[in-house]
Protein backbone atom coordinates (compact mmCIF):
# COMPACT_ATOMS: atom_id res chain seq x y z
CA UNK A 1 0.00 0.00 0.00
CA UNK A 2 2.49 2.76 0.60
CA UNK A 3 4.74 1.67 -2.68
CA UNK A 4 1.21 2.26 -4.23
CA UNK A 5 0.45 5.66 -2.76
CA UNK A 6 4.11 6.63 -3.64
CA UNK A 7 3.66 6.01 -7.10
CA UNK A 8 0.11 7.25 -7.41
CA UNK A 9 1.93 10.43 -5.89
CA UNK A 10 5.04 10.54 -8.21
CA UNK A 11 2.43 10.62 -11.28
CA UNK A 12 0.51 12.94 -10.06
CA UNK A 13 3.26 15.07 -9.38
CA UNK A 14 4.81 14.11 -13.15
CA UNK A 15 1.72 15.71 -14.35
CA UNK A 16 2.23 18.83 -12.49
CA UNK A 17 5.34 19.36 -13.77
CA UNK A 18 4.71 18.47 -17.12
CA UNK A 19 1.63 21.44 -16.92
CA UNK A 20 3.49 23.61 -15.48
CA UNK A 21 6.94 22.84 -17.55
CA UNK A 22 4.61 23.15 -20.72
CA UNK A 23 3.54 27.19 -18.56
CA UNK A 24 7.10 28.13 -18.53
CA UNK A 25 8.35 26.92 -21.96
CA UNK A 26 5.32 29.47 -23.30
CA UNK A 27 6.35 32.20 -20.69
CA UNK A 28 10.23 31.90 -20.73
CA UNK A 29 10.13 31.33 -24.51
CA UNK A 30 12.62 27.75 -23.50
CA UNK A 31 12.94 25.72 -27.10
CA UNK A 32 11.86 21.90 -27.13
CA UNK A 33 15.19 20.64 -26.12
CA UNK A 34 15.34 23.08 -23.09
CA UNK A 35 11.70 21.68 -22.08
CA UNK A 36 12.39 18.40 -22.36
CA UNK A 37 16.08 18.52 -20.14
CA UNK A 38 14.34 20.24 -17.69
CA UNK A 39 11.24 17.64 -17.56
CA UNK A 40 13.72 15.10 -17.74
CA UNK A 41 14.82 16.46 -14.71
CA UNK A 42 11.79 16.48 -12.71
CA UNK A 43 11.97 13.13 -13.69
CA UNK A 44 15.33 11.93 -12.19
CA UNK A 45 14.32 13.73 -9.30
CA UNK A 46 10.81 11.34 -8.66
CA UNK A 47 12.48 8.22 -9.40
CA UNK A 48 15.54 9.13 -7.13
CA UNK A 49 12.27 9.96 -4.31
CA UNK A 50 10.68 6.67 -4.78
CA UNK A 51 14.50 4.66 -5.04
CA UNK A 52 14.72 6.93 -1.15
CA UNK A 53 11.02 5.09 -0.29
CA UNK A 54 12.27 1.93 -1.35
CA UNK A 55 15.17 1.89 0.49
CA UNK A 56 13.74 3.05 3.71
CA UNK A 57 11.28 0.53 4.18
CA UNK A 58 14.25 -2.74 3.41
CA UNK A 59 15.96 -0.76 5.59
CA UNK A 60 13.46 -0.86 8.44
CA UNK A 61 12.81 -4.47 7.58
CA UNK A 62 16.27 -5.27 8.00
CA UNK A 63 16.54 -3.04 11.41
CA UNK A 64 13.48 -5.38 12.53
CA UNK A 65 14.72 -8.85 11.49
CA UNK A 66 18.12 -7.85 13.40
CA UNK A 67 16.39 -6.95 16.57
CA UNK A 68 14.42 -10.38 16.33
CA UNK A 69 17.48 -12.35 16.13
CA UNK A 70 19.42 -10.77 18.98
CA UNK A 71 16.26 -11.25 20.87
CA UNK A 72 16.54 -15.11 19.66
CA UNK A 73 20.49 -15.63 19.91
CA UNK A 74 22.08 -13.45 22.46
CA UNK A 75 25.88 -13.15 22.10
CA UNK A 76 28.44 -12.22 24.69
CA UNK A 77 31.97 -10.36 23.71
CA UNK A 78 34.70 -12.47 24.70
CA UNK A 79 38.48 -12.27 24.56
CA UNK A 80 40.10 -14.97 22.69
CA UNK A 81 40.90 -17.88 23.48
CA UNK A 82 38.05 -18.50 25.94
CA UNK A 83 36.46 -20.87 27.83
CA UNK A 84 33.69 -19.45 29.36
CA UNK A 85 30.90 -20.49 27.62
CA UNK A 86 28.58 -23.48 28.82
CA UNK A 87 25.76 -25.54 27.52
CA UNK A 88 24.00 -28.03 29.82
CA UNK A 89 22.60 -31.02 28.69
CA UNK A 90 19.61 -32.71 30.10
CA UNK A 91 18.17 -36.37 29.82
CA UNK A 92 15.28 -36.81 31.41
CA UNK A 93 14.46 -41.17 31.65
CA UNK A 94 11.20 -42.41 33.27
CA UNK A 95 10.47 -45.67 34.94
CA UNK A 96 10.52 -48.50 32.55
CA UNK A 97 11.00 -51.99 31.27
CA UNK A 98 11.45 -54.48 28.56
CA UNK A 99 8.65 -57.58 29.53
CA UNK A 100 7.53 -60.74 27.25
CA UNK A 101 4.56 -63.05 28.69
CA UNK A 102 2.70 -65.65 26.81
CA UNK A 103 0.15 -64.83 24.39
CA UNK A 104 -1.60 -68.18 25.16
CA UNK A 105 -2.25 -70.12 27.92
CA UNK A 106 -3.72 -73.34 26.93
CA UNK A 107 -5.99 -75.88 28.70
CA UNK A 108 -7.01 -79.13 26.85
CA UNK A 109 -9.58 -80.77 29.15
CA UNK A 110 -9.82 -84.54 29.40
CA UNK A 111 -11.71 -84.69 32.55
CA UNK A 112 -13.82 -82.10 33.60
CA UNK A 113 -14.29 -83.75 36.77
CA UNK A 114 -10.48 -83.33 37.68
CA UNK A 115 -8.44 -80.17 37.61
CA UNK A 116 -6.43 -79.78 34.21
CA UNK A 117 -2.93 -77.92 34.75
CA UNK A 118 -1.58 -75.88 31.40
CA UNK A 119 2.14 -76.12 30.48
CA UNK A 120 4.26 -74.07 32.73
CA UNK A 121 4.67 -70.08 30.79
CA UNK A 122 7.81 -68.21 31.02
CA UNK A 123 7.53 -64.60 31.60
CA UNK A 124 10.65 -61.90 31.47
CA UNK A 125 11.35 -58.73 32.62
CA UNK A 126 14.23 -57.00 32.32
CA UNK A 127 15.59 -53.23 31.18
CA UNK A 128 14.30 -52.21 34.58
CA UNK A 129 14.50 -48.83 35.76
CA UNK A 130 12.85 -47.67 38.88
CA UNK A 131 12.93 -43.92 40.68
CA UNK A 132 14.90 -44.83 43.61
CA UNK A 133 17.11 -47.89 44.42
CA UNK A 134 14.36 -49.10 47.22
CA UNK A 135 11.56 -49.25 45.16
CA UNK A 136 10.34 -53.09 43.58
CA UNK A 137 8.47 -54.20 40.83
CA UNK A 138 5.22 -55.83 40.78
CA UNK A 139 3.30 -58.27 38.27
CA UNK A 140 -0.23 -58.67 38.23
CA UNK A 141 -3.17 -60.31 36.32
CA UNK A 142 -6.89 -59.66 36.21
CA UNK A 143 -9.54 -61.41 33.92
CA UNK A 144 -11.55 -58.94 31.60
CA UNK A 145 -15.26 -60.81 32.01
CA UNK A 146 -16.33 -62.64 34.61
CA UNK A 147 -16.22 -66.00 32.77
CA UNK A 148 -15.10 -67.99 29.91
CA UNK A 149 -16.96 -67.44 26.48
CA UNK A 150 -18.01 -71.12 25.02
CA UNK A 151 -18.07 -71.73 21.44
CA UNK A 152 -20.91 -73.74 21.36
CA UNK A 153 -22.83 -71.40 23.77
CA UNK A 154 -24.22 -72.46 27.49
CA UNK A 155 -22.52 -72.00 30.56
CA UNK A 156 -18.30 -71.91 31.24
CA UNK A 157 -15.89 -71.62 33.55
CA UNK A 158 -15.95 -68.46 35.95
CA UNK A 159 -12.61 -66.46 36.09
CA UNK A 160 -11.77 -67.41 38.99
CA UNK A 161 -11.85 -71.12 37.82
CA UNK A 162 -8.20 -70.07 36.81
CA UNK A 163 -5.60 -70.13 39.64
CA UNK A 164 -1.93 -70.24 39.49
CA UNK A 165 1.09 -71.64 42.16
CA UNK A 166 3.88 -69.94 43.38
CA UNK A 167 6.48 -70.05 40.86
CA UNK A 168 10.13 -69.57 41.31
CA UNK A 169 11.47 -65.88 40.13
CA UNK A 170 14.88 -64.36 39.23
CA UNK A 171 15.35 -61.76 41.94
CA UNK A 172 11.87 -62.02 42.98
CA UNK A 173 9.03 -63.72 44.79
CA UNK A 174 6.58 -65.67 43.44
CA UNK A 175 2.39 -65.37 45.14
CA UNK A 176 -0.41 -68.12 44.56
CA UNK A 177 -3.49 -66.86 43.39
CA UNK A 178 -6.46 -67.35 40.68
CA UNK A 179 -8.27 -64.52 38.77
CA UNK A 180 -11.48 -62.45 40.17
CA UNK A 181 -14.63 -62.67 38.75
CA UNK A 182 -15.12 -58.34 38.76
CA UNK A 183 -12.85 -57.81 35.72
CA UNK A 184 -11.20 -55.39 37.12
CA UNK A 185 -8.96 -56.69 40.25
CA UNK A 186 -5.84 -57.66 39.81
CA UNK A 187 -4.13 -60.40 41.35
CA UNK A 188 -0.60 -60.35 42.37
CA UNK A 189 1.68 -63.03 40.70
CA UNK A 190 4.97 -62.08 41.24
CA UNK A 191 7.16 -59.08 43.41
CA UNK A 192 10.75 -58.38 43.05
CA UNK A 193 13.12 -57.22 44.83
CA UNK A 194 14.28 -53.86 45.63
CA UNK A 195 16.11 -52.11 42.88
CA UNK A 196 16.01 -55.41 39.97
CA UNK A 197 17.69 -55.54 37.29
CA UNK A 198 16.20 -58.40 35.65
CA UNK A 199 12.86 -60.54 37.09
CA UNK A 200 12.15 -63.98 35.18
CA UNK A 201 10.35 -67.22 36.01
CA UNK A 202 9.82 -70.22 33.44
CA UNK A 203 7.71 -72.32 35.34
CA UNK A 204 4.99 -70.48 36.17
CA UNK A 205 1.84 -72.71 35.79
CA UNK A 206 -1.86 -72.66 35.74
CA UNK A 207 -4.60 -74.23 37.00
CA UNK A 208 -8.38 -74.75 35.52
CA UNK A 209 -10.90 -75.98 38.65
CA UNK A 210 -13.05 -79.23 37.69
CA UNK A 211 -16.74 -78.35 36.02
CA UNK A 212 -18.09 -81.68 36.56
CA UNK A 213 -21.81 -80.03 35.48
CA UNK A 214 -20.48 -79.06 31.97
CA UNK A 215 -22.27 -80.99 28.79
CA UNK A 216 -21.08 -79.07 25.74
CA UNK A 217 -17.66 -79.40 24.10
CA UNK A 218 -15.39 -76.71 22.16
CA UNK A 219 -13.29 -73.90 23.13
CA UNK A 220 -13.71 -71.84 25.58
CA UNK A 221 -12.08 -68.42 25.50
CA UNK A 222 -11.23 -65.82 28.31
CA UNK A 223 -8.99 -62.78 27.97
CA UNK A 224 -6.61 -61.41 30.35
CA UNK A 225 -4.44 -58.10 31.01
CA UNK A 226 -1.60 -57.99 32.75
CA UNK A 227 -0.01 -55.12 34.72
CA UNK A 228 3.70 -54.25 35.73
CA UNK A 229 4.13 -51.10 38.25
CA UNK A 230 7.00 -49.96 40.54
CA UNK A 231 5.67 -49.74 44.08
CA UNK A 232 7.35 -49.07 47.39
CA UNK A 233 9.29 -45.35 47.96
Amino acid sequence: MILSSSREVSCTRHAELVSAAGASRRASGLDREQTLKVLNLFQDQGNAHKRLSVNYLVLVGLLLMGLMGRAAWATTKVDLPDQSQTTTIVVTVGEQCKISVPGTVTFTVNDISAATAASAASIAIDHIVLATATKQLRLSIKANAAAFTPSGGGTSWAASDVSWGVATWTTGTGASGNLNNDAATYSTVATSTTNPLTCSTSNLVFTLAPKATFTLSGTHSLVTTWKVESIGT
